[in-house]
């Protein structure tokens, strides 16, 4: 209760809040500033990712996803503090949950590629060419190392 008192009463938390909330809007007038070509580029790219989540089939998977998330939510508060002893069942509850949530994500990726069938706004995207492998790199780091130190936690 301390730590969220003095979060309220920090002026620098509210001059952080405002900043998230002014963010968005800086960013869309920020735009004026661009080339043309850029700022075509970046409307092809807009149309393109809006065409593909007006899909029936991806608004179900979002409701899936959503539906998922709150399961395994439950899931991992159950087997964190009812089902398995533990010294510590909210950091098992957090370990369980992590697991659950990098296998919904996996599953996710391979249904929307599904959906989509392939096609992909990423041809459109500005600078994706000089981003993709950083970004393969990346992820797969992450995955790698959320597994590991997953197993490892629910081993102790």
């Amino acid at each position: 209760m301390e730590q969220l008192k003095y979060l309220i009463t920090n002026p620098y938390s509210w001059v952080l809040i405002g900043a998230v909330l002014i963010l968005p809007y800086l960013l869309k007038y920020m735009r004026i500033l661009y080339p043309e070509t850029l700022r075509k580029k970046m409307e092809e790219e807009e149309a393109c990712t809006l065409e593909l989540y007006q899909k029936p089939q991806m608004r179900t998977m979002r409701k899936n996803m959503v539906f998922a998330i709150v399961i395994s939510l439950i899931s991992s508060y159950v087997l964190g503090y009812h089902l398995m002893e533990s010294s510590n069942p909210l950091r098992t509850s957090k370990n369980i949950f992590v697991l659950l949530i990098v296998l919904i994500a996996l599953y996710a990726i391979v249904v929307e590629y599904k959906i989509t069938k392939g096609k992909s706004c990423k041809d459109v995207i500005v600078g994706y060419k000089y981003i993709k492998w950083l970004a393969i790199v990346e992820v797969t780091v992450l995955v790698v190392a959320v597994v590991i130190f997953g197993i490892m936690a629910l081993l102790k």
